[in-house]
């Protein structure tokens, strides 16, 4: 068992992808028995889970709400992360740091400092993606950010990809055995039948029975909106009683976008419904005729793709990496990122119906073989043995509960009265006779990256 400081720079619970994918983190390494100490952001929901305590950093007057994705409020909450982390560090009670996406960059240089492993948890690379929404224009600022990336690849114990493309990014800056590939997993739960069957939109909106069009998610510049709104007015050309419902977004996102279909004609056939309950996800997706990820930026699989794939409704989605790393030709629609080549390949879908669901099913399969919560589970259990058995060897600490000297009643807490991570590497390491004050000296000089 371990003591583990896991840092999620995100408001915890929300529903959105990285939140999701943290959560069955916390729980398979909960389920190990490990004792975690979940750091994150102000604001969402209560989600507990046991074994897990929950620290969240106060809040900001003037940012009470963190956007997905790159924000001035999340830059500032950052900020505040790196004195928050270095004092639970600095208590001497943890095993092993698990740094979500940017906290990593700041755990590659706290964590060594107090000689604690840390585990970067890649979702996103950030740097390319502060290029692609526009957040940070500065070459010289983006090659920064790419260096502290790089290095906190080299450093980290592990590294957590959710993709191929990710994993050969990493293998540029460590060896294959520090690389460990953690596939995303379908995240809506089953549709429910009988009386708690929720009312869907074609039925809450009484959109008969033509072709519906379905896409879900935020409404992000990256995630293809403007392409497919630019899509569908040649689809509706074509198919006048198909439909586009998008599921997802903000207020202010939504209007926006409605005032900018204001006057076309395809106007009224398109429905923003802004956020819906996850337990409806599934029902909607099975109820639609074609789905869509028409998403332009970006390398990691978006997590809805998984859920598309488990609904066993055809797909229609850009052909680029973040999807063509999961879905192969013959399970989906491959569009190039182009309005007209797009709308082709919806039409082409909604038009040869058995060739759709022959895709479909073939998506389905690869999802319930390759992508299951059982298997992810497994290797997250796998990666986390082996990095206890690593520590227990570099420390000679024998057996599990590696913390003998955690703080406990009646036990000294401070790292100047209690063995730390640090004195035992040094003891471990430091010849009879050698002397141990110039063995810290030459480990903690500088050294070349």
């Amino acid at each position: 068992m371990m003591r583990i400081l896991f840092i999620a720079p995100q408001p915890y619970f929300e529903v959105r992808g990285t939140c999701l994918a943290t959560e069955r983190f916390l729980k398979t390494l909960a389920g190990m028995g490990h004792q975690i100490d979940l750091l994150t952001f102000p604001g969402g929901e209560d989600r507990p889970i046991p074994h897990v305590n929950v620290i969240k950093l106060p809040s900001l007057p003037w940012a009470k709400r963190v956007p997905i994705g790159p924000s001035y409020a999340k830059l500032a909450l950052d900020g505040l992360l790196l004195p928050v982390m270095a004092a639970r560090l600095a208590s001497g009670r943890y095993d092993l740091v698990h740094a979500v996406e940017e906290s990593a960059l700041l755990a590659s240089w706290l964590a060594p400092l107090f000689r604690v492993p840390f585990v970067y948890d890649i979702d996103s690379i950030l740097s390319e993606q502060l290029a692609y929404t526009g957040f940070l224009k500065n070459p010289i600022m983006l090659g920064l950010i790419r260096r502290l990336e790089q290095r906190a690849i080299r450093r980290a114990a592990a590294v957590t990809v959710i993709g191929p493309s990710h994993e050969y990014h990493c293998l540029r800056f460590a060896p294959a055995d520090r690389i460990h590939r953690i596939e995303d997993v379908p995240a809506c739960p089953a549709a429910e039948r009988g009386a708690g069957r929720p009312v869907l939109t074609r039925e809450r909106r009484s959109l008969g029975d033509g072709p519906l069009i379905l896409y879900t998610g935020n409404l992000a510049g990256y995630q293809g909106i403007d392409l497919l709104l630019k899509a569908f007015q040649r689809i509706h050309a074509h198919e006048p009683a198909a439909m586009l419902v998008l599921l997802g977004g903000e207020l202010a996102e939504i209007e926006r976008y409605r005032r900018h279909l204001t006057g076309k004609k395809e106007a009224s056939a398109i429905w923003f419904e802004g956020k819906r309950p996850m337990h409806e996800m599934a029902a909607e997706m099975a109820d639609a005729d074609l789905l869509v990820s028409p998403r332009i930026f970006g390398d990691n699989t978006p997590l809805k793709v998984y859920d598309y794939m488990k609904s066993g409704t055809p797909m229609v989605v850009t052909d680029l990496a973040m999807h063509t790393q999961v879905l192969q030709p013959d399970m989906a629609f491959l569009a190039p990122a182009d309005a007209a080549r797009f709308a082709e390949s919806v039409l082409d879908a909604l038009r040869d119906s058995r060739e759709a669901d022959r895709r479909a099913r073939l998506a389905l399969e690869a999802v319930e073989t390759k992508y299951t919560a059982e298997l992810q589970a497994r290797k997250i259990r796998f990666l986390y043995n082996r990095l206890e058995d690593e520590i227990v060897r570099k420390t000679g600490v024998p057996g599990r509960g590696l913390r003998r000297f955690a703080p406990q009643p009646g036990r000294p807490t401070s790292l100047g009265s209690a063995p730390s991570f640090p004195d035992l590497l040094r003891r471990r390491r430091a010849p009879e006779g050698s002397d141990p004050d110039r063995s810290r000296k030459l480990r903690s000089s500088p050294r070349k990256q």
